[in-house]
């Protein structure tokens, strides 16, 4: 199949090139506005696309499918500092390939013409996405050089896909506005595909479809496309970019119809292929490991968390792939002889083990929640990069990613939370099952702190609990800290009420132990954290700001906001009424309370104790635009009842 691909390349080169030729004479005549004509209709855009454009083109030789691409964009530069967007970089892998890379730009001269420079030097390095079971992408980066205001670019380059369903989406929009933005695809009639549109609605695109002999050319454009915005947190570009995500449904070959993709049983016969001959010769080794774990494990529950945990303390998580190996977990045997693994390995043996142990447990496709999509909904495999192990126990099924290092058994990491899994159940047998979303009231950190007021500063005793997310997240950053950045990082993490504050004899429980809440006990200082006026001393006592700068108000946000889980958060603070003194002013009482996010702020006098009890929740993992007036209201109000303080006056 390469050969062929190979074949029909070198014949179409000469073609191809000089099409593209056409193609750029006939936009330069097209665009022949000046620069300053387009900044003055676009002030706001460092840069436009003139045209970007990707034509993809399906065959059937041999009775095999082929999928080639041509890409192909010419950009003008708008403003002096066009040289921020130099730099260029374009994927690949071992099961998609690039060739007939092209880059040039058109630098202005004095005279009015320009003078075009070709792009020579292109650097290849490899790409790491922690959890992706497809992980030898590389990427090809250039840049263009002595960019400036009125230069042009142009880039062209194909691609050749090995494998036919690793096609991914088209996105109309990128990190300039587009004036034209196309995708075509030409296939011979004997091939069904199917398609979704995301991100905008089809009308918005202009459709057109020719049939010339055996082929069919269908064609969607799309007229000034806005620049893809970014913001920090923002969810993957997937969620909101205008997009079209093509996939084929069926092949009419010599022998019949072959169907591919229609539905996601149809995707899933794909892989089972893939994975059916895996652990042939596995169990000599494993199964006297998986008796000694058993041992004294009364429930299959208790036996299922013994497996699991043992993977997760010893097999080492490394991403490594080339070609259908991406694909392809390795035998459990390898990966328990090597002690390491990426997450299919690690998937595979978590898989097996428990299948010694006569506990039902199957591989999983799944994507992380940076991919949108449902299998159920479009049967792609640009819905999955990443691979877990389900367990069924006593009619209950769990998702195990012993990639997460730290996870409890029976929560998910949070990357796969509400995400859909194609379960591996057999040849003829599979199954659509919906990761559950963590529910706030499992991922907490409580904050419990006693505090004295001596000479102007607060002097106090914490205790930091923590469970679910925020548990695993301390322990990933704890466990790589070396004893000098713990300083720092305990002075960072535990810091109260301002930058003066100084955190000592900070200690640890229960870190690593997966099934107790961590704590962190420590002593604290905060030096010049009162107000004195005459006989009255005002003291702040809240002591975490928590949300205080998430306010979207004048931050000209584009998109959504994402949060990685839902949690919950509660701060008590104990102030020890120093002797001679007596409460003057406690601040009213304040509550918010949304559906998907809200706080609670309370004082309570307790003889000579005063008593402040915050509480915050975040119900979403998603924050919508049209949320951002309600959330900024509330933390308006945050804000307000942040600047309280409380008032303690001489006797």
């Amino acid at each position: 199949m390469v050969g062929l691909i190979k074949n029909r390349i070198n014949t179409s080169l000469r073609r191809t090139f000089l099409f593209y030729l056409v193609l750029i004479s006939i936009s330069a005549k097209i665009f022949a506005q000046d620069v300053n004509s387009l900044s003055k209709q676009y002030p706001d855009e460092l840069a436009i696309y003139l045209n970007k454009k990707k034509s993809i083109f399906l065959d059937i030789h041999a009775d095999t499918l082929t999928i080639n691409t041509e890409n192909f964009s010419e950009m003008i530069y708008l403003k002096d500092n066009a040289n921020i967007l130099s730099e260029k970089e374009i994927y690949y892998s071992g099961m998609l390939k690039v060739s007939e890379v092209e880059a040039k730009c058109m630098i202005p001269k004095g005279d009015g013409g320009m003078r075009t420079i070709k792009v020579t030097e292109f650097i290849d390095e490899n790409v790491q996405e922690r959890g992706i079971f497809f992980n030898d992408s590389k990427v090809k980066k250039f840049i263009y050089p002595s960019l400036q205001r009125g230069a042009k670019s142009s880039l062209f380059y194909k691609e050749s896909y090995l494998e036919p369903r690793l096609f991914g989406p088209y996105f109309f929009s990128a990190e300039a506005m587009s004036l034209n933005s196309e995708l075509s695809i030409t296939y011979n009639n004997k091939i069904e595909i199917g398609y979704k549109v995301l991100g905008i609605e089809e009308t918005a695109l202009e459709k057109s479809e020719v049939k010339k002999g055996s082929k069919i050319i269908t064609t969607w454009k799309m007229k000034n496309v806005p620049r893809l915005e970014r913001d920090a947190n923002a969810p993957n570009i997937r969620y909101y970019a205008p997009q079209i995500i093509v996939y084929i449904k069926s092949l009419k070959l010599k022998n019949g119809t072959v169907n591919y993709s229609s539905n996601y049983k149809e995707l899933y016969q794909w892989t089972y292929n893939l994975v059916k001959g895996i652990n042939k010769d596995s169990e000599k080794e494993i199964k006297g490991l998986v008796d000694s774990l058993l041992i004294g494990a009364k429930t299959d529950l208790e036996k299922s968390k013994r497996i699991f945990y043992w993977v997760q303390d010893n097999i080492r998580y490394i991403a490594f792939e080339d070609g259908y190996g991406g694909f392809i977990p390795r035998d459990a045997e390898k990966v328990y002889r090597k002690r390491y693994g990426d997450c299919k390995d690690m998937a595979n043996i978590t898989t097996y083990m428990h299948k010694l142990a006569s506990i039902p447990a199957y591989l999983t496709l799944i994507g992380s929640r940076d991919i949108p999509y449902a299998v159920s909904e479009i049967p792609s495999s640009c819905n999955f990069n990443h691979m877990i192990a389900t367990v069924k126990l006593d009619d209950k099924y769990y998702f195990l990613d012993a990639t997460g290092k730290y996870q409890l058994h029976g929560q998910p990491t949070s990357m796969i939370q509400d995400k859909e899994g194609l379960i591996v159940m057999g040849k003829d047998s599979c199954m659509v099952l919906k990761v559950p979303l963590m529910e706030r009231n499992k991922n907490k950190i409580i904050d419990t702190v006693h505090v004295d007021f001596e000479k102007n500063s607060l002097k106090g005793r914490g205790k930091r609990y923590m469970e679910g997310y925020p548990k695993i997240t301390f322990a990933h950053v704890y466990g790589n800290l070396d004893q000098e950045d713990k300083v720092d990082y305990f002075n960072s993490f535990l810091s109260k009420g301002n930058n003066k504050c100084k955190v000592t004899n900070p200690i640890v429980k229960n870190a690593s132990e997966r099934e107790k809440p961590t704590i962190v006990k420590f002593d604290f200082k905060v030096e010049d954290y009162s107000l004195k006026s005459g006989k009255e001393v005002f003291i702040n006592l809240n002591l975490n700001k928590d949300l205080s700068s998430l306010n979207f108000e004048s931050s000209n946000r584009k998109t959504d906001f994402e949060e990685d889980y839902k949690y919950e958060m509660t701060e008590v603070t104990t102030l020890n009424i120093p002797k001679g003194y007596k409460v003057k002013y406690i601040p009213d009482n304040k509550k918010i309370n949304e559906k998907d996010f809200g706080f609670e702020i309370q004082y309570e006098l307790k003889k000579d104790k005063l008593v402040y009890t915050k509480k915050i929740y975040i119900d979403f993992l998603i924050l919508k635009k049209d949320q951002f007036p309600t959330w900024n209201k509330m933390i308006k109000e945050l804000n307000k009842a942040y600047k309280e303080n409380i008032s303690i006056v001489e006797n």
